[in-house]
């Protein structure tokens, strides 16, 4: 299973890319545990947990999993209604109920959100990161890392935890910030990128590195200079007590499995809801992560929701947070040119070996340096110039990418994509309402056109009525669906309605074209049924099957277009579709290349049809007389001639689609001249 996932060809670039994600997930860890009013190990074990497990069961190339801040308000009410321990179990059976979802490919709902929607989030994520990580940039640390709601854990909200912070600075961290912010700008650069030496060191590492000797620098020298740019522990990173004394026993926290938690109802609830939520915010950043990898893989849904699931079982049996795939670690992952999986695998290992072998080191690092890495994060999600040009092409998709940035800005994460989706099925469905059909009334000639679009849904109902009332008595008046596939049982019954009251009652000169393959609208569905003989059913049969032996099944379109003729003989025999397909299917034999059994088949299959629908012995005779008329036999003659001038072309030049539509054009040409006769 993970012989595919165990890949260490691209060691070089993954090694580096799952530092610099480590270096990004370990403080959001924290701070999302620390948001979470959980213990801040609970935050690792999720980290740990998304690296190490979900990258082996998941199918994305990029993905990284860990705690999401998405899920910080459900977390906090479940362990406040719960306790911790119910509240661990709880997330087992959330991963329970991910697993099931996965099985019941119930992941498919991620290819249906608009790219327009995602666009915005990802946009929105970066100003969202950029503007959280200002006050830690300022040596402002009263929110966690990690936060991204509008409303803070801290009472503040993201606009106003800035304006505070520009009154509390920290001199220390703003020097930090300024320096690790020209390394990385720096490392950016074409010639630095271009130099083999300089890309062994990422430049998160290095900004790292500096960071924690620039601070322990600020502290030995002393004086006012020395007091007033050093930074205490709550401007660093902060691991638990546990890990940096050794005391690992107290560490681990088990799920309640007593029957007391399994009666609770709330603990169903609240597994349900994370993993829902969970779901949703994991197929969101799946299909954003797909959208940021430069080779547009495209990630498995199912598989991405079994995975999650496996990973929030053992997330909540270690007594860790909610896992979920993370827009923030992904992007990092892909910008720092990791090539595989093994990236986010190492990520895994780094967070379990790090803050086991050396917790004491990690707390050195400022959280201003890891701002300045967070900060260049954000500005590669925010990408004005593909606003803009969306703006030119398309302003409805622009106006919903701006939607979505503010919404995700002043709520939350699913808050605002729900908010940005509903706008892009309001112009969705409004495209749909205008495009449906296309009208044309002459009043001056009373001539009135009426052409559908490949789609027409019960939206377009009341559009369709008012045209059609607009229409003058009088008019001639032309309906065509030739290039509708799809069209509602509304949209059927309102041209129904007009073809058989309104356009009489008008004195309405109406002509349906290519509405055949719609059962309830069709002209052969009235009360006058009328009937190709045997033979010549038998001769356009013959010519289908001979044409779909000569293509060698190669040209689809030849075998669908035989299968509309099938549809039209369908309707020209008898109104209900099933007793005909069942009945025209016979054995498969219609199919078939064995002609004789064709015939039979055939000629049995009509025997029922006339015994079932004509009662009428007279009329009966009357159509057999008909069907044996002169003008078939020319039309028949005349495909003959056209089939035998084909025959003699050039066989490597034969367009077998053109082939078809000569017996196409034949059976149209004699269900149109025996229709007009009939009902002459």
């Amino acid at each position: 299973m993970f012989k595919n996932k165990i890949n260490i060809s691209y060691l070089k670039n993954d090694l580096p890319a799952g530092l610099v994600v480590w270096l990004v997930a370990l403080p959001l860890c924290l701070g999302i545990a620390q948001g979470s009013e959980a213990d801040p190990f609970a935050g690792i074990i999720a980290g740990i947990i998304g690296g190490l497990v979900v990258t082996l069961f998941s199918g994305s190339r990029f993905g990284v999993s860990g705690p999401a801040a998405g899920l910080i308000t459900i977390v906090v009410a479940a362990i406040h209604d719960l306790g911790y321990e119910a509240f661990l179990l709880a997330v087992v059976l959330s991963g329970v109920i991910q697993f099931l979802l996965g099985l019941l490919r119930l992941g498919v709902v991620g290819y249906f959100i608009p790219t327009s929607v995602i666009n915005g989030m990802l946009a929105a994520i970066g100003i969202t990161l950029i503007l959280k990580q200002i006050p830690h940039a300022l040596g402002v640390d009263s929110d966690p890392e990690g936060e991204m709601a509008f409303e803070q854990v801290d009472g503040e909200n993201t606009f106003s935890e800035i304006f505070l912070s520009f009154d509390n600075v920290a001199l220390g961290a703003l020097l930090i910030f300024l320096v690790s912010m020209i390394i990385l700008l720096v490392w950016e650069l074409p010639a630095v990128k271009k130099n083999s030496k300089l890309k062994l060191l990422p430049a998160s590492l290095l900004v790292v590195l500096v960071g924690s000797l620039l601070n322990q620098l600020f502290g030995s020298v002393g004086g006012n200079f020395g007091e007033m740019t050093f930074l205490g522990t709550s401007h660093l990173v902060n691991l638990p007590d546990a890990l940096t004394t050794g005391d690992y026993k107290n560490l681990l926290v088990t799920p309640d499995f007593s029957m007391e938690a399994f009666s609770n109802k709330e603990v169903y609830v609240y597994a349900v809801t994370l993993a829902l939520v969970a779901s949703i915010e994991t197929l969101l950043c799946l299909e954003a992560t797909d959208k940021l990898d430069p080779d547009k893989n495209i990630s498995p849904t199912n598989k991405e929701l079994k995975a999650q699931g496996i990973g929030n079982f053992l997330s909540g049996l270690l007594g860790g947070l909610p896992v979920t795939m993370v827009i923030v670690r992904s992007s990092a992952n892909i910008n720092a040119n990791a090539k595989s999986p093994m990236s986010a695998f190492y990520h895994g290992m780094f967070l379990l070996l790090g803050v086991f072998l050396f917790p004491t080191v990690l707390e050195y690092i400022p959280l201003s340096s890891l701002a300045a890495i967070l900060i260049i994060i954000g500005f590669k999600l925010v990408k004005i110039k593909n606003v803009i040009s969306q703006f030119k092409t398309d302003w409805e998709n622009g106006l919903v990418i701006v939607i979505t940035i503010i919404a995700v800005l002043l709520t939350d994460l699913l808050s605002g994509v729900g908010i940005g989706f509903v706008l892009a099925m309001f112009f969705l469905l409004r495209k749909n309402y205008e495009l449906a059909f296309i009208s044309h009334i002459d009043r001056e000639n009373n001539k009135a056109v009426i052409s559908f679009a490949q789609i027409v849904s019960f939206l377009n109902k009341g559009a369709l009525m008012q045209t059609l009332q607009d229409i003058p008595n009088g008019s001639k008046v032309k309906i065509s669906a030739k290039k509708c596939h799809t069209m509602s049982s509304e949209i059927q019954e309102v041209i129904t309605d007009f073809r058989d009251i309104s356009s009489k009652t008008n004195n309405i000169d109406l002509e349906l074209i290519g509405f055949d393959k719609f059962l309830s609208i069709d002209e052969t569905s009235s009360n006058k049924r009328f009937f190709l003989n045997a033979t010549t059913i038998l001769i356009l049969n013959r010519y289908q099957n001979e044409i779909k032996s000569a293509s060698n099944d190669e040209t689809l379109s030849v075998y669908n277009q035989m299968l509309k003729d099938i549809f039209f003989v369908n309707n020209l025999f008898y109104d209900d579709y099933k007793s005909f397909r069942n009945s025209f299917y016979y054995k498969g034999t219609i199919l078939t290349k064995n002609t004789n059994q064709l015939k039979k088949e055939f000629s049995k299959f009509h025997k029922t049809v006339v015994d079932n629908t004509i009662s009428n012995d007279e009329l009966y005779q009357e159509w057999m007389s008909l069907s044996n008329d002169d003008q078939i036999q020319k039309i028949i003659a005349s495909t003959n001639n056209q089939i035998i001038d084909f025959n003699n072309e050039n066989s490597l030049d034969k367009d077998y689609f053109k082939f078809w539509e000569i017996i196409h054009e034949s059976v149209s040409d004699i269900s149109d001249f025996s229709t007009k006769q009939f009902n002459n």
